[in-house]
Parts: C-alpha cells; structure tokens; sequence
C-alpha cells in the first residue's frame, strides 16, 4: 500500500465521521441528557462504565485477532468465518450470564435497565467483530462507510424519538433505539460480507477455539487491562459516592471528551491492519511513515482541541445548554489533557499489536491500572468528578507517554 493510498483512505474516514457523529453526541445525545437529567443520566453512566469492563468478555482479544489474521492472508476468511462466529457466539452466551449475575449485586433495584443496556452493548460488539472482517480484508473505504452507520441510524431515531415523546422519553426508550439502530448495522454488515465474498464454509471446529484463544490471549489481557484503566472512573463515582449527580456531571464532560477518543480511534482502524500487511511483507519504510504521519496529525489535533476546551468550556457549555458550575468547567477542563495520552496509545498501541510487540504493552497498561485505581481512590472522595477527571488525564498521559518511548525505541531499530 502506498502513503497517498493511506492518506486517502484516513482522510475518507475522517470526513465521513466528522461530518455525522458530531450530530449525535453534540444534538440528539446531549438532548437526551437534558431530559433524562443528571441524576438518571449519571445512574446510566455509571451502568454503562461497569459494562463496557464485562465488554471484555465479548472481545478477549478476539476482534484485534480477527483484523490481523485477515490481513495477514484474505483466504483465512473463507476458512475460518464460521468458528470465529461462533466462538464469539459462545463468549455472548458467557456475558450475558455474567450480566445477569451482577446485576443481582451492583444494581438489585435496577436489574431490567442494567440487562437492557447490556443487550445494547453486546448489539454494538458484534457489529464492531463484523467490521473487523472487512478491516482485514483491505476494504477501506466500505468500511469508512459503515463506521458511520451505526449514527446515523440513531440520528434518525432519536429524532423521531423526541418529536413522538418530547420530554415524556425514559431511559430505556433511550436504550431501545441503541438496540433496533445496532440491530440494522448487523444486518446490513452480513449482506455486505456474504455479497462481496465466495460464501464460507460453516464448519465449527472447536478445537480450533483453544488455538485461537491461546493466540489471543496477550491482546485479551491488553485490553481487558485497557478498558479497566479507561472505565474505573465511572464505576467508582457511582459506587464511593452517594449520589449520582457527581456522576452526571463527570458524564457531560465525558460525552464530549469520548467523543474525542472516538476521533482518534480512528486512526487505529486502518493503520492496525495496513502495518499487520506491510510488516509482514517487510515493507518496513511504510510502517514507519504511516505511524509516524498519523502521530503527527493526532497530536496537532489534540493540541488545537484542548486549546479549545481550555479557553472556551465556558460558552461552549453555554451553547449545549450544560450545567456552567465550576465544578462542570474544571471537570472538562482537567479530563481534556487526556486526549493527548488516548491519541498516543491508539497510534502506538496499534503498532506494537500489528508488529505482535505484547510483552511491553501488557506491562504498560497494568502499569495504567494500578496508577489509575491509586488515583482514583485517592482524588473521587476529596474532589468528585473533578478528581476523576484529574485522574483520568494523569493515567492517559502516562501511559500513552510509556507507548511513544517503547514505539519509538522499536521504529528506529533495524527491523521497525
């Protein structure tokens, strides 16, 4: 693959999904909170953090696997569609029990909302595990157009959500148009897999499982180990302090602040399955200009953005109609920093995975996870959210700190 090619591609991305997302988390999402109020909303932010760490069970590893192995070799797709299916099958089985039996302990009261949002959460997950087929096939710009799909959807139910129930609309009608908007993307996504492709063979190897969780299994850790650091702030407002209005506060800021690493995911979208490609090919100039070039991007645009958010919280919340306390503005203020770290990881951690690099990543991100849960124990009971958002920002720039330096002590070895 050349540079322009690349280029291209990221570029597609980019105004595909800076041209849509914005709609939902900035209009049809922020409208949702306002209605729902900090409190419910808070309830489900908490609720979802704690989700996305049983997300791990979904994944283990399994989508960065599938996008790697597919690129590696576009035969292993006819192969082995069916067992990765089913393996994954199999995993939301396990989830959804583990859903159930938690919901007993962290949400007795709330059990139906918990399992809802679960069910949303496993829709997405697959959707997400479908795309990874069509990233290791090489198909780019199809999947530009799918990594849009998903939003677009719920603009357009969530539109037509309000205009029905105005300011009557509950949380689960909230969740259910998640599920039918997730439910629509899978199928759309199968049509296309089974359209474009020689159709596979449906033959379940479950020995073939064993393989590929064991091959998995360091990807599963990272991640699993990821999301912890990532999520700790949400579960822990929630469960150290008596209400959730610190929780809504932090889920405000952190709606726009996700909406940032969403951005900067994208990055890792192309460049885990082009450097898979083109490191196995030893094609090792363009491994190292492709990072280098999406390092240089991201970082001037988390600058540009942070810049921003510094100097303008005040009437930007304005304008979304936000809670403007100081403890609103100082906790988008502090939590922003953190886009830097997210920016380096994902551009980092996407190389170190595509060149199989596990051993210093896995000490990175455990590293992330006792500093994050030190922090958090620490600054959550003195500060609320504004501490969670201290802590936040310190891990995220820590960790994806540690990312450049391992990177970068690997791309100018004689084998990037």
């Amino acid at each position: 693959m050349k540079m322009k090619q690349y280029f291209k591609n990221v570029s597609l991305l980019f105004v595909i999904n800076f041209g849509i997302k914005p709609i939902w988390v900035f209009a049809i999402d922020r409208k949702f909170q306002l209605i729902l109020g900090q409190e419910v909303y808070g309830l489900y932010f908490s609720m979802l953090s704690l989700i996305y760490l049983l997300n791990v069970v979904l994944d283990i590893g399994l989508h960065t696997f599938t996008t790697k192995y597919i690129s590696q070799d576009a035969s292993n797709f006819n192969v082995s569609f069916s067992n990765l299916i089913g393996l994954k099958a199999a995993l939301s089985i396990a989830y959804l029990v583990l859903v159930v039996l938690l919901s007993y302990y962290f949400y007795p009261s709330q059990q139906a909302l918990f399992i809802t949002i679960a069910i949303s959460q496993l829709l997405f997950s697959l959707f997400q595990f479908l795309r990874t087929f069509i990233l290791g096939l090489q198909r780019f710009k199809m999947d530009s157009l799918l990594s849009s799909l998903d939003r677009i959807f719920l603009i357009l139910f969530g539109l037509l959500l309000l205009w029905i129930f105005g300011h009557s609309t509950t949380i689960f009608d909230f969740v259910y148009l998640q599920i039918l908007a997730y439910a629509l993307c899978i199928l759309i996504t199968l049509v296309i897999l089974f359209w474009s492709q020689p159709r596979p063979s449906f033959n379940i190897n479950f020995s073939q499982w064993k393989g590929i969780i064991k091959t998995a299994a360091p990807i599963s850790l990272i991640v699993m180990l990821m999301t912890i650091y990532s999520r700790m702030e949400g579960i822990l407002l929630g469960q150290i302090l008596t209400s959730h209005h610190d929780s809504g506060v932090y889920a405000m800021a952190n709606r726009i602040i996700d909406s940032g690493y969403n951005a900067l995911y994208l990055f890792s979208l192309f460049l885990l399955p082009a450097v898979s490609l083109e490191h196995k090919l030893n094609h090792f100039s363009f491994v190292k200009k492709s990072v280098l070039f999406s390092f240089g991007i991201a970082t001037l645009c988390c600058i540009l953005v942070i810049f921003a958010v510094e100097y303008f919280a005040m009437p930007i919340y304005h304008i979304l109609e936000y809670d403007c306390s100081s403890k609103s503005i100082h906790t988008i203020q502090y939590g922003i920093f953190s886009i830097l770290g997210v920016a380096w990881m994902y551009i980092f951690g996407s190389y170190l995975t595509a060149t199989s690099r596990y051993f210093p990543l896995i000490l990175i991100v455990a590293f992330g996870v006792i500093l994050n849960l030190i922090l958090n124990l620490q600054l959550i009971p003195l500060l609320g959210a504004e501490g969670a958002a201290i802590s936040c920002s310190a891990t995220q720039i820590t960790v994806g700190l540690l990312h450049l330096i391992v990177a970068f002590y690997y791309l100018y070895s004689s084998k990037p």
